[in-house]
């Protein structure tokens, strides 16, 4: 008994659930299904869409007959149901597309226009912030170029036969018409648009490609209109290289085709697959809408639930994982179970809307998806190299995080100029910067920079030129924190205070610091002279020294008063020497000179003679007692002769005003003697 009700049992489950096997890798984390939400034509829910917020949290956006509904992701197991917006319609047909911290929705077989969502103050809330009629009542489907910022919309009642092309660069929630262009094939049901590249459905005319760069004008680039297995062209969605695109036909029994789109004027099918659920029994299954990523293609198939296939080879497209979302269906009939799949979380979280079941919350068992790139919010640090505090015409590094898309800075609260993450800065202030990440903004931290003036470098010196043995004192500015002196160039050794003895000849400046101020005086060129040590010649009875400015004599180191000239005639024996003074001031020390007196000039004259005064300044007078006759000559130390005369009797007197100071001979010659003496003669 007990082994025959089992075997009603599990023949009654699998009767019910019409498949042999719900899931192949694929598990089942969380759904939402609410059974007494509106139904229209028996469909309870519709389109899913998915969104990442600038902190990596992830969400659902789920359309059913009535509502736009917003899901908290953070707890898979259980999606938390954050708004539910009405569109003041009840219609089989909602699509949701998101751009940057927007979502925008559309339905089909209604009047409620373009509706627009805040997501900024996820998780928190979301706020509808327009639902407009201006462009149309009602369309089939939406899509969003991301690279240009326009919003397609396929198969509106505005423009039956084309597109309706929306700019969402300026003010997110009020869009501009930017072209309205009737297509070659008319009513288009779905489309996929890169870079302004469309790819169009056209349901029972085919796949057609647009460029849409003139919005108002597109350009016809390829078709493909006769294929195996055509029916009612509905969907498709391009490789990630561009090279390969899938496309779904919404017909029973009819294939996803695999098409090699690298060149739109020959656009190939390189392979044709399909769910197999319900294989060898029933192969007339229907999918619904396709999408890629990486080597992957993502399927929401009618009965069939979420399909996954490998693409690795575009010619041989193989099934590798599902999740049946309505396993009631035991045939191909009607139009039921999964409406949308969302396969772009950066998670790998796979999301799925059954028309019936609600949002299906899916992960891949053995399939490993790389992170989608999502902008997130900067990091907030701002680094600066160096010190805070720096000198007057210098400059800091301030980096922000290089990955942000843009920037502004602002010093004390002004918008500078630069927009470069890196730059260097001389001001003094709070300096900040809003950190762009796409749609993610990141005020950033403050760093205070501090300017300091730099000090002057001062460099006073009390001379020159000194004496060797002598020094000059040179003094820097005594309010800076070090000094260091430089001789020619290279540093003094312990020369390291604001006063210094120069007692060397050369270039002398200082480097100095005060604070973050490094400061380098100018140079100064200091002379250390020695003077030329004289010597002392002996000519006849007076000592002659080499010529300088000053003189002073000294006998046996005692130095002989008012002895101030350049010769001086010994009264004495002993030992003489000559103190100098040069042009510069500088000092110098004879060798001593051993004279011995015997005699001078004065005393070899005859008894009763007398030659005065000696020295003499204007006038020198000759008493020659006895002496009638005779002649007299006065010579320079050259030998020349400056002036002679007859002598004039006993007495004779010599005008000397023409004569230069200095020492003369004078020679007097009578009829019996001939004699030489020396004159001095002195002005003051």
């Amino acid at each position: 008994m007990r082994s025959t009700i089992l075997l009603v049992l599990l023949w009654g489950c699998f009767v019910g659930m019409g498949h042999t096997q719900i899931s192949h890798n694929m598990t089942l984390r969380g759904q939402y299904k609410v059974d007494t939400l509106p139904i229209a034509s028996g469909t309870r829910y519709n389109e899913v869409w998915g969104y990442t917020d600038c902190s990596g949290r992830e969400y659902a956006i789920l359309g059913s007959a009535h509502y736009v509904h917003f899901f908290d992701l953070v707890d898979l197991a259980n999606p938390k149901e954050i708004e539910a917006f009405p569109g003041g319609a009840t219609t089989i047909w909602r699509d949701m597309k998101t751009y940057k911290q927007r979502a925008y929705s559309v339905c089909d077989n209604c009047q409620e226009g373009l509706m627009i969502f805040d997501l900024s103050q996820l998780p928190d809330t979301v706020v509808k912030t327009n639902q407009t009629t201006a462009f149309f009542k009602s369309a089939h489907n939406i899509f969003i170029d991301e690279e240009a910022g326009w919003l397609f919309v396929a198969g509106s009642n505005a423009n039956s036969n084309g597109a309706i092309i929306l700019d969402l660069n300026g003010d997110p929630d009020n869009p501009t018409l930017i072209g309205n262009p009737i297509l070659p094939a008319g009513y288009f049901h779905d489309i996929y648009v890169r870079n302004k590249i469309g790819y169009c459905s056209h349901g029972n005319n085919g796949f057609y490609v647009y460029d849409f760069s003139n919005p108002q004008s597109p350009v016809l680039l390829g078709t493909l209109t006769s294929y195996p297995q055509s029916g009612y062209n509905h969907s498709s969605w391009l490789s990630e290289d561009g090279n390969y695109a899938v496309m779904a036909d919404e017909t029973f029994n009819k294939g996803l085709k695999m098409l090699n789109v690298s060149n739109l004027a020959d656009i190939q099918v390189t392979d044709v697959f399909r769910s197999k659920l319900l294989a060898p029994v029933d192969t007339a299954s229907i999918p619904h809408n396709p999408f890629i990523r990486e080597n992957y293609i993502f399927v929401s198939y009618y009965h069939d639930g979420v399909q996954v296939f490998d693409m690795s080879d575009p010619s041989d497209v193989k099934q590798v994982a599902w999740y049946d979302t309505y396993p009631a269906n035991s045939n191909y009939f009607d139009y039921k179970g999964c409406w949308g799949v969302y396969a772009f979380l950066p998670s790998g979280t796979i999301l799925g809307s059954d028309m019936s079941n609600g949002l299906f919350v899916l992960t891949l068992d053995s399939i490993d998806l790389a992170p989608v790139a999502v902008p997130a919010y900067p990091d907030p640090g701002i680094t600066l190299t160096g010190d805070s505090l720096i000198c007057a015409g210098e400059s800091v590094l301030l980096a922000a995080d290089p990955n942000v898309s843009s920037l502004e800075w602002y010093l004390d609260g002004e918008l500078l100029e630069w927009v470069d993450p890196q730059i260097q800065v001389q001001e003094a202030g709070w300096y900040t910067a809003t950190l762009h990440d796409a749609y993610c903004e990141t005020q950033s931290d403050s760093v205070q920079v501090q300017v300091q003036a730099a000090p002057e470098p001062l460099l006073t010196y009390t001379d020159t030129l000194a004496c060797l043995g002598d020094s000059i004192q040179l003094t820097a500015n005594e309010e800076l924190d070090t000094w260091q002196w430089l001789l020619d160039g290279s540093p003094i050794e312990g020369a390291t205070q604001a006063v210094w003895l120069a007692d060397a000849s050369g270039q002398y400046g200082y480097t100095g610091v005060l604070g973050p101020c490094m400061v380098s005086s100018e140079n100064v060129a200091i002379q250390i002279v020695e003077a030329a040590v004289p010597s002392i010649s002996l000519v006849n009875d007076t000592l002659f020294a080499t010529p300088a400015e000053s003189y002073q004599w000294f006998l046996n180191d005692i130095l002989l008063e008012g002895a101030t000239n350049p010769y001086f005639v010994p009264g004495e024996s002993g030992s003489y020497s000559v103190q100098i003074t040069d042009v510069n001031g500088c000092d110098a020390l004879s060798a001593s000179l051993e004279v011995e007196v015997i005699n001078s000039v004065s005393n070899q004259l005859p008894a009763g003679w007398k030659i005065y005064p000696n020295p003499a300044r204007s006038w020198l007078t000759i008493e020659l007692p006895g002496v009638e006759n005779g002649r007299y000559a006065l010579y320079d130390l050259m030998g020349r002769m400056r002036m002679k005369a007859g002598l004039k009797g006993e007495k004779t007197e010599i005008g000397l005003d023409g004569l230069a100071p200095g020492i003369y001979f004078l020679e007097i010659q009578t009829e019996k003697n001939r004699m030489l003496e020396k004159v001095f003669v002195i002005r003051s």
